[in-house]
């Protein structure tokens, strides 16, 4: 039999968190998911991500110190992306074949629009972004594809933004909500010789009327 592997699909989580923060004392706060994408704006990349609450003068600032923004002038729009290419390889101990990834080079965007007017008391913006995700795939044939063929994790945010200069040139507070998508995919494959046959007895398996363990079945999805 042919087996084309199990795939479910989990799309569409939307969620919706406040964010705030105080220009120069409370920065964006730390993430430890392991899989976060940190490349938004490239001053931040060339900060190494340090000191990122001291505010860049772009519109990433949105992302990394919401408050900061009241330091921009006028309208400014900001876009970029990064790309990110996976390597990496599977050998298996017993045969000495080797499986290469088959992850496609990611490519997270970001877009941002600010607007403070002359005053710089009041600063309005929104920004678009790609917050974290992860994918790992590998060929139809692999030989952990029992356990995973291919695991993903994208997401999306958008972030509307107010900040307000309490304290001109020293102190401003500024937040917004951040509405959040996110689409998982699980693919994995199916061996027939675990499975009961239709009408077997309870514990019955396929292996047990000779099909070899290994053997794999169609796809079915969720």
């Amino acid at each position: 039999m042919t087996s084309r592997g199990r795939a479910i699909r989990v799309a569409g989580w939307w969620s919706a968190v406040a964010a705030c923060s105080l220009s120069g004392v409370a920065p964006r706060v730390a993430r430890a998911q392991g899989f976060g994408l940190n490349e938004i704006g490239s001053c931040a990349i060339a900060r190494g991500f340090a000191a990122t609450g001291s505010p860049c003068e772009d519109v990433s600032t949105i992302y990394w110190n919401p408050a900061a923004t009241t330091t921009l002038r006028g309208l400014a729009v900001y876009a970029g992306a990064s790309a990110i290419a996976v390597n990496g390889s599977f050998r298996a101990d017993t045969t000495g074949k080797v499986w290469p990834s088959e992850v496609p080079t990611a490519y997270p965007p970001f877009l941002g629009v600010n607007w403070t007017p002359a005053s710089h008391r009041v600063a309005l913006g929104v920004a678009a972004y790609v917050p974290y995700g992860l994918t790992s795939q590998w060929a139809p044939d692999f030989v952990g594809r029992f356990s995973a063929q291919k695991a993903s994790l994208a997401s999306v945010y958008v972030q509307p933004n107010v900040a307000v200069e309490l304290v001109p040139g020293k102190l401003s507070v500024g937040g917004g909500p951040t509405i959040g998508w996110s689409q998982l995919e699980l693919r994995q494959s199916i061996d027939i010789s675990s499975q009961t046959p239709p009408g077997a007895p309870s514990g019955v398996t396929f292996a047990q009327l000779g099909i070899a363990p290994g053997t794999e079945f169609a796809r079915a999805r969720a």
